[in-house]
């Protein structure tokens, strides 16, 4: 008999042999498979060695040569279909493998234990709970669960990955014999559907059981403790590791504890741990990286990031990932870029559009956009992630017309819109008053059906509609959502009582609260402009009631100071005063509030006795309390007191004055009829003002000064 010569083993051996083809199979070599395969064909074999040899291609990554086979196979039996169902599951082809299945069965032949626990692990991946549960009543009636629990544990597996979670756990109740790939299992599983408690539920009753946990069992857990913020439950698992010595050779335990602490908040726990194992990887440094920037600790991160590297560790790209996001924390456009340049020594993003993705981000926050549309072009894939990132960039810097140019470049490309890309655009749209391109917007947003279900973009167009002023078409577009909730009815109260509707604003909030929507403090605020602007005392008093039972003043200045407001422009001084003195906290903006009512009614002695008071609690008078002083000055014909407060806002505060500033200041001057005083300011206005020189004009009709009159006339038109 010929022999056939295997250099790869530097033998000959019988054909004659199995041992041939378990050599084959083991090396994975295809070429000495098919070479062995054209010998076997040579000397008319084929049939004595079909079998051997399909199983021999499958395990050689030949699966397609398996399948030619296969098809030309005449004597078929289970160990033959169990090969090929094996291979078409280990090279991704689950439901090729399924089909085989089903195939086999309809040919009159009964699985094995093998042959079934391929098929569940090809259903677990395909996520077909419906011909998982065929399978496990066919194993059921062959009566091979109470003898086999490899078959018992994918059978657990597979309800597990199908998301069928209570199946898994009868399977496992019916196990005459468990052992620890069953709990592990069954743990994992409810682990990856967020049922953690369930999980750790599992692991109490494993331990009852007599079953000693391992690396695998608790890394779940570490994961379930990490996913509820349970980082007491983790530190008892944490004692649990280190009695069984198991971080002593798990790199991949020791990440997971790291990686709980860290996202629990514990991040020196977190530290002290990664310092302590004798093996750290990427991922366990990847895991405290990510923690520090999470927590906004950036110093720590771009520190762990430098200790990485020192301890011989590559970055990856979930590494740099995570620095992108400590670069926006710490607001370090520098550092930002110094990573972009190590990125790009070691290849990176290149095909990592997460990573691609970051990067854009990163510049795109810091406003650097010329940058960020660079790097951008230059992604080798883009998505529409991509694109949002971009989008938002352009507006919230400012260039709304780009980010709609950007949006148009997009579908160009073929990408569809999500909903974020049109809450984007509309924003754009509203910032522009582009109502025509926002109303082709909304047909788009239609025709795909957002709005029943999407309350973000239904929320987007309403604001847009009012921002364009048609706030006609805003109602109507809220009237025409399926879902309203809070922020969606805030958007248009508040547009309202911006635009001076009050009435509006109002009625809107009445029919809120008939719908059962509770209000938010942002709500509440908008409403108080409005009752602020109308007048309204009585309903401002009703939300007053309402705010104090929702106990939103503890913590909310602005609502505080919304009320002042209110209170101060009804002409309602002392409770506004009252008020003030009874909030928790309080800052400029309330002073500023309770000054601006104290103004109109012109009590001057109170509003000093505010600014000294303000100051005395250690806040800093801002750009806006200094214009409500000088205004108070001017109405009170306090001409040297506006004056030194003109230059001790700007030589001792460094408030650059601006317009507003300028004009409280002339009208200060043309009061008292220091009109040549009051022209000297004019000339040096920082811009052109038709309500400055309009104020100017007329202080010098009243003074009855027609020279200064006619200069001002003629220097406001030529300037």
């Amino acid at each position: 008999m010929e022999n056939l010569a295997l250099p790869f083993v530097g033998v000959c051996l019988d054909i004659s042999s199995l041992v041939l083809f378990q050599v084959c199979e083991r090396s994975k070599d295809l070429q000495t498979c098919t070479r062995l395969h054209s010998y076997i064909l040579r000397r008319g074999l084929i049939f004595r060695f079909s079998d051997n040899l399909i199983s021999a291609y499958v395990r050689c990554g030949g699966l397609e040569k398996a399948q030619e086979l296969f098809h030309v196979h005449n004597s078929k039996d289970v160990s033959t279909w169990t090969s090929l169902i094996t291979g078409c599951v280990q090279v991704g082809k689950s439901p090729e493998a399924l089909s085989y299945f089903g195939r086999m069965q309809q040919a009159g032949l009964c699985p094995n234990s093998v042959t079934f626990s391929c098929a569940l692990k090809a259903c677990g991946i395909t996520k077909v709970v419906q011909t998982g549960i065929e399978i496990h009543e066919e194993i059921a009636r062959l009566g091979l669960l109470s003898t086999n629990i490899k078959l018992g544990n994918a059978l657990i597996s597979m309800y597990v990955k199908c998301g069928a979670l209570s199946r898994a756990q009868c399977v496992a109740e019916e196990l005459s014999v468990w052992d620890g790939i069953s709990w592990n299992a069954l743990i994992a599983g409810y682990v990856e559907h967020g049922r953690g408690e369930e999980a750790l539920y599992c692991y109490e009753q494993m331990r009852q059981d007599g079953f000693i946990p391992d690396a695998f069992t608790f890394i779940s857990l570490l994961k379930a403790c990490t996913n509820m913020k349970a980082m007491s439950v983790g530190g008892q698992l944490h004692d649990e590791i280190s009695k069984q010595g198991l971080l002593e050779d798990n790199v991949v335990l020791g990440s997971a504890l790291v990686d709980m602490y860290a996202k629990c908040g514990a991040i020196i726990s977190a530290e002290k741990v990664l310092k302590e194992l004798p093996v750290r990887n990427v991922v366990t440094w990847n895991a405290l990286i990510s923690g520090y920037a999470e927590c906004t600790s950036s110093d720590q991160a771009w520190n762990c990031f430098e200790d990485m590297q020192k301890d011989g560790v590559l970055p990856n790209a979930v590494t740099f990932t995570s620095m992108l996001k400590a670069c926006r924390s710490m607001d370090a456009l520098g550092k930002g870029e110094e990573l972009h340049y190590k990125m790009t020594e070691h290849g990176l993003p290149g095909n990592d559009i997460l990573l691609g993705n970051a990067l854009v981000d990163m510049y795109a926050r810091f406003g650097a956009l010329t940058k960020a549309q660079q790097v951008f072009e230059e992604l080798p894939r883009r998505n529409v992630t991509s694109w949002n990132i971009l989008i938002n960039g352009y507006i919230e810097h400012g260039e709304p017309d780009r980010a709609l140019e950007c949006f148009k470049q997009m579908k160009q490309n073929g990408l569809f819109p999500s909903a974020v890309t049109f809450a984007c655009v509309l924003k754009a749209c509203g910032t522009l008053k582009a109502i025509q391109i926002g109303e082709m917007i909304h047909d788009e947003i239609s025709k795909q059906g957002l709005l029943k279900e999407n309350v973000v973009v239904g929320t987007a167009l309403i604001d847009m509609y009012a921002k364009c002023g048609s706030l006609t078409k805003a109602t109507q577009v809220l009237e025409g959502l399926s879902i309203r909730d809070c922020v969606t009815w805030t958007v248009l109260v508040a547009r309202y009582a911006e635009q001076g509707e009050e009435v509006h604003a109002l009625d809107s909030f009445e029919h809120m609260l008939s719908e059962g929507v509770v209000p938010n403090a942002v709500t509440l605020g908008s409403l108080l402009k409005a009752c602020a602007s109308a007048g309204a005392i009585g309903k401002g008093e009703e939300i007053h009631e309402k705010i104090v039972k929702q106990g939103l003043l503890e913590n909310n200045v602005a609502l505080g100071n919304a009320l002042i407001d209110m209170y101060a422009k009804c002409g309602f001084l002392t409770r506004a005063q009252r008020l003030l003195m009874e909030l928790p906290m309080r800052n400029v903006i309330s002073w500023t509030s309770l000054m601006g009512g104290l103004m109109r009614q012109c009590e001057g002695s109170q509003i000093w006795n505010c600014f000294e008071q303000l100051q005395h609690e250690g806040l800093f008078p801002d750009a806006a309390l200094f214009s409500c002083m000088l205004s108070a000055c001017s109405r009170l014909r306090l001409v040297e007191a506006a004056e030194a407060h003109f230059v001790d806002m700007h030589m001792n505060y460094g408030i650059k004055p601006d317009l507003m500033h300028y004009t409280c200041l002339v009208d200060a001057f043309g009061r008292v009829g220091h009109l040549e005083r009051a022209a000297l300011i004019m000339a040096k206005l920082p811009t052109s003002d038709v309500g400055a020189w309009s104020s100017f004009l007329g202080s010098c009709r009243n003074w009855g000064n027609l020279n200064i009159a006619r200069w001002a006339f003629e220097y406001s038109i030529f300037k």
